[in-house]
């Protein structure tokens, strides 16, 4: 533990914080701690008020539950089935659609995924319209300014960006997610009148919202908005995204052309650990904070006075040595952790609040989720950076990603399956 703010966190205005802590059992503790409340930054509560990762107690078990249905068992099967897997093979036909005169096709891995992955997140919302990668690309040119303006770490014209973002989401309202809305209000009262079988209604948020499995959507319709905005658009597009580019980069880095090491990327046991090691070291959310509910001593002897909130470092908590061992900041997916211990360490959270997407991910059984399949099919397209083209950091962000990532696909045909 420190007592002190380190300079990106300075740098995101995380001031007022009574201490902050980077080992991973503590942060860990703190997490599955109910002695301890998430924080809320004032300037994001247009966004962020009543969502799920910000409420406590019952609020939250309610909404976690009906929310959950989404991405659990037969909710994440369906989903893969029906929207991750086609919107995956339609990505690759729109690559090769363009592909040079050589055959070989030429993108933005980065933009790709982004399609991908705003799809992805639109039918989970139940955004109609949102069905091929020019449709995506439109939602995610909208909504990047609103969504980068409730977030901490995008470090440049913040006041000016919030303002932008509040007439953004009116916008959103009336583009996308009121006519969404209107269209599930009509299929739930032809379900009720009989005209319309239960199992034909979509799986998704808005079935949820206008299904009143949750109350508190009916007293505040804007929370349902909310909802979608930053738990799905946000929360399920950035971050799969960044991942998904950091995965294939420590892939590339790590096979370096090793036939033998390519093999091992279509055996699922092996690319599991490798996401979990991209997912430990390239965490998109460095920082979490607590507020303590009441006095409380972690098991290290730190002690957190009640109203206390607490910084975690969750980047520096994923690469404790104590726990990952001497080589903690290096990209091993043979690495072995500690019994009881997450192998992707502190990506998705922890304890009430841990990541709902995570069966959408890492698939309920841990292997079979959406990242494995587009790695699998990018490297059965034997994906390779573009020499002529090297990848881009992003600039003013706290966050460590990509602003672009070149990459070429073999020709149909000439690829490898496994």
């Amino acid at each position: 533990m420190t007592k002190y703010l380190d300079a990106d966190a300075e740098r995101a205005g995380l001031r007022g914080y009574d201490l902050n802590l980077t080992s991973f059992n503590e942060v860990m503790e703190v997490l599955r701690s109910a002695k301890f409340v998430t924080v809320m930054d004032d300037r994001s509560e247009p966004f962020r008020a009543g969502t799920m990762l910000r409420l406590e107690g019952p609020d939250h078990r309610r909404r976690r539950q009906a929310m959950g249905t989404l991405v659990r068992a037969d909710g994440q099967r369906s989903f893969q089935e029906k929207v991750v897997m086609p919107t995956i093979r339609d990505g690759f036909r729109q690559v090769y659609a363009n592909a040079g005169s050589d055959g070989r096709a030429r993108f933005d891995l980065v933009s790709f995924l982004g399609d991908i992955f705003f799809r992805n997140a639109a039918a989970l919302i139940g955004l109609s319209g949102v069905d091929s990668p020019a449709a995506a690309r439109q939602l995610r040119e909208f909504s990047v300014p609103m969504l980068t303006a409730t977030d901490f770490m995008e470090l440049r014209d913040r006041e000016a960006r919030m303002r932008r973002a509040v007439e953004l989401k009116q916008e959103f309202f009336e583009q996308y997610y009121c006519p969404a809305l209107r269209r599930h209000e009509e299929q739930a009262r032809q379900c009720e009148a009989g005209e319309l079988a239960a199992e034909e209604m979509p799986r998704d948020l808005l079935t949820l919202i206008v299904g009143n499995r949750d109350p508190s959507w009916a007293a505040e319709p804007d929370v349902g908005m909310r909802e979608a905005i930053v738990d799905l658009l946000g929360a399920g597009t950035s971050t799969s995204m960044m991942t998904g580019v950091w995965a294939v980069h420590d892939l590339l880095t790590w096979t370096d052309g090793d036939p033998g090491r390519t093999r091992l990327v279509f055996e699922d046991e092996f690319l599991a650990a490798a996401i979990h090691e991209t997912l430990r070291l390239h965490t998109l959310v460095p920082y979490l904070w607590r507020r303590a509910e009441e006095d409380v001593a972690l098991a290290s002897g730190v002690k957190i006075e009640r109203g206390q909130c607490v910084l975690l470092e969750v980047d520096k908590a994923n690469r404790d040595e104590s726990v990952f061992g001497a080589a903690a900041d290096t990209y091993n997916p043979y690495r072995k952790v500690p019994p009881k211990t997450y192998p992707y360490g502190v990506a998705f959270g922890a304890g009430r609040h841990m990541c709902f997407g995570l069966p959408v991910v890492l698939g309920n059984d841990g292997v079979h989720g959406s990242h494995a399949a587009l790695i699998k099919a990018l490297f059965a397209a034997r994906v390779s950076g573009d020499p002529d083209d090297p990848p881009q950091k992003a600039a003013d962000t706290l966050r460590d990603k990509w602003s672009r990532y070149p990459v070429v696909l073999q020709p149909r045909g000439q690829g490898t399956t496994s």
